[in-house]
């Protein structure tokens, strides 16, 4: 039979290993919800990625959405987008650089 010192001794450690194991999970919540705003930025910056590659046109070249500026912010779905466009040296290309950001 189990002394009442034995009892004591292996609630303690049980406490301490639960609380070791819940102090564990409630760290991993907030990296997989950053995980996940990180993902929705990568999405909606490929969306709008693709909304200026299609609308890429010899005519708008110098005018449009394509031209060479600085372009924001602009609002989609709570994600704040910044783009730079800038000429390729030595080429008839532009380069875009995109920031994605959001407020937590």
């Amino acid at each position: 039979m189990a002394s009442i010192l034995e009892v004591i001794i292996t609630s303690v450690i049980f406490t301490l290993a639960a609380f070791g194991i819940f102090s564990t999970i409630s760290m991993l919540s907030p990296e997989s919800s950053r995980s996940a705003q990180k993902l929705k930025a990568a999405h909606i910056g490929k969306g709008y990625l693709e909304n200026l590659r299609k609308s890429i046109d010899a005519v708008t070249w110098d005018t449009g959405n394509l031209a060479v500026q600085t372009y924001g912010p602009y609002i989609v779905d709570g994600y704040t987008i910044d783009y730079i466009v800038t000429d390729v040296a030595g080429l008839e290309l532009r380069q875009v650089d995109m920031t994605v950001s959001w407020t937590n």
